[in-house]
């Protein structure tokens, strides 16, 4: 099952907090028991005579979103910050009135998801994409780069078949290479935006174990490129991990996926949090996970 988890609860104040943060996945996936098997044995093939072991099980695989959006005006023309967003404790000011012309700094935005160490399991990143609505600005030079993708993808997926059906244990590389082309077709080429990602450890509280996430990087022309809305996503196939102490008795504990972004805003003083970090709640977004075993009751 698909759940959410949102910035912004009940009414939301644009000129207050311009910015909102949503994150969205499945709830309760399946573990791939299979992971580590890098050539596994696996059961005869409908032609016993071979003795080639059937490799066409795939392993799971999950797409996380997140969406980054925030409030562009009431006229896309005259595009402006509210001096509220540079002044939070000026109480004198009016939260409607003063603007400052909306632009951001270079990198703009920094969007982290993050998966939990402390539970007896580990997702593991295949792939990332920075997502697009078509027709955009520059559709033209888009598409290009897109074409040029799409040639360099064309082979992956050809590989892909090809392992599945003739490599012993191939199922889980193949997965991989099907994955990475089918999600990097509808992907943001770099040329366009030279967005990137990179694999990062968070330890969001003393008393807490490591997170252990993916960041994305979007340079200053995103929001100018793809507009005031932008959302991207990791591909993720989640692997039992139990303890020495553990066995296969040892139900999988349910987990905790996080989320946060920074917005770096030109003209203001350090970078704007999402959620906000001064506010009473968790500055971070939380998405309750529980993977089940294959073959077991999904809840």
């Amino acid at each position: 099952m698909i759940h959410l988890a949102t910035s912004v609860e009940g009414a939301w104040d644009p000129y207050e907090s311009p910015f909102y943060l949503e994150v969205y996945g499945e709830t309760a996936p399946l573990l791939n028991t299979a992971f580590a098997d890098v050539l596994g044995t696996g059961p005869l093939s409908a032609d016993s005579s071979s003795g080639t072991p059937s490799s066409t099980i795939s392993a799971p695989v999950y797409e996380y979103w997140w969406t980054l959006g925030f409030h562009r005006g009431h006229s896309p023309e005259e595009q402006h910050w509210r001096d509220r967003l540079f002044h939070p404790r000026n109480e004198n000011l009016d939260a409607h009135g003063g603007a400052q012309a909306m632009s951001f700094e270079d990198p703009a935005a920094w969007v982290g998801l993050f998966f939990p160490t402390g539970a007896n399991w580990r997702a593991k990143e295949i792939s990332a994409t920075l997502k697009f609505l078509t027709p955009i600005k520059d559709q033209h030079q888009m598409w290009q780069d897109i074409s040029e993708n799409i040639a360099k993808l064309s082979p992956l997926l050809a590989d892909a078949g090809s392992l599945a059906s003739l490599v012993p244990g191939g199922a889980m590389a193949s997965t991989v290479l099907s994955t990475v082309a089918k999600l990097q077709v509808g992907s943001v080429p770099q040329k366009s935006v030279n967005w990137s990602v990179e694999k990062t450890t968070l330890h969001p509280a003393a008393e807490s174990g490591p997170w252990q996430g993916v960041e994305w990087r979007l340079p200053q022309n995103t929001f100018e490129v793809l507009g005031g809305r932008v959302s991207g996503s990791v591909a993720v196939t989640f692997m039992e991990a139990l303890r020495p102490s553990e066995d296969e008795a040892t139900p999988p504990e349910e987990g905790t996926v996080m989320a946060r972004a920074n917005v770096a805003v030109q003209g203001m003083r350090g970078l704007l949090r999402v959620p906000s970090s001064e506010t009473d709640g968790d500055p971070f977004l939380s998405l309750k996970v529980a993977p089940q075993r294959p073959g077991g009751n999904r809840t």
